[in-house]
Parts: structure tokens; sequence; C-alpha cells
């Protein structure tokens, strides 16, 4: 599926993956959010969401900027990174409606209803496991 998403996405200048961060810092940036807010908003993992970030801070999209502490980063689009977003929102809604034709209508609700029962799952599963874990209280 990604790489059905990033030939939508070729001319954007991203990947479909960075696209997904960049929106997502697109509608948390007046939380101004940290690395990890912004991993908790994607559930993923803080070294994923780092080596996008590292990509999108070197194509000049994004901008890492202290905390309120030495370990904690905010992260900020850049005026490029909110073109891109602009830019790259015709090429979501382009392929959204390609699965959405290829799938149908009620198969891609379907599929979706799925995906965010799993990821709410998921995240329960985890939380439970990390207050589970020895020596954590």
């Amino acid at each position: 599926m990604t790489q059905l998403w990033d030939l939508y996405f070729d001319d954007v200048g991203v990947k479909a993956t960075q696209y997904t961060v960049l929106a997502a810092l697109a509608y948390e940036e007046r939380k101004k959010p940290t690395v990890t807010d912004l991993a908790e908003t994607l559930v993923l993992d803080q070294s994923s969401l780092s080596r996008n970030l590292a990509v999108l801070e070197r194509d000049g999209l994004v901008r890492l900027v202290p905390g309120s502490d030495r370990r904690e980063r905010i992260v900020q689009l850049t005026r490029s990174g909110k073109t891109a977003v602009q830019k790259g929102w015709p090429a979501w809604q382009k392929a959204q409606a390609a699965i959405k034709s290829a799938l149908g209508s009620t198969d891609l609700d379907a599929h979706l209803k799925v995906l965010r029962h799993l990821t709410r799952a998921a995240l329960d599963l985890h939380d439970s496991a990390v207050r589970e874990r020895p020596g954590r209280r």
C-alpha cells in the first residue's frame, strides 16, 4: 500500500509516510508538539518518527527547536513544509479515491473500521504491557 501511495506523492516531493508526518504536524501545530507528542499522535515509535523527521528537516520542511529541557524537541513546520502539506492534499485525495474505487465504498469503510479497532487494541495492549513490566509502578 505504501508503494501505491508513494506513486501519488511523486509530484509533491515527499513519500506518503513523510506526508503523514507533515499533515499530522499541521493538524497539531498550534499545540507546539514535541517529538514524543507527534509520535503518540501518529502511533509511531520515536525512532521511526525521528528517521522521518531527519529527512524532513534536511529537506527544509520541518525545524526541530529546543523545548523546555535539553531532551525535549519541538517540531515546527517551515513555510516549505506548509506548502508541501497544501500541495499533497490533492494527491492524498486522488490516492484515497483510487483505493475507494478499487475496493468499493463499503469495503473501504469496513477495512478502515477494522484498522481503527486494531490500533485501539494495540494501544491498550501496549499500555497494559508497560504497566505490567517489572520495576514499573
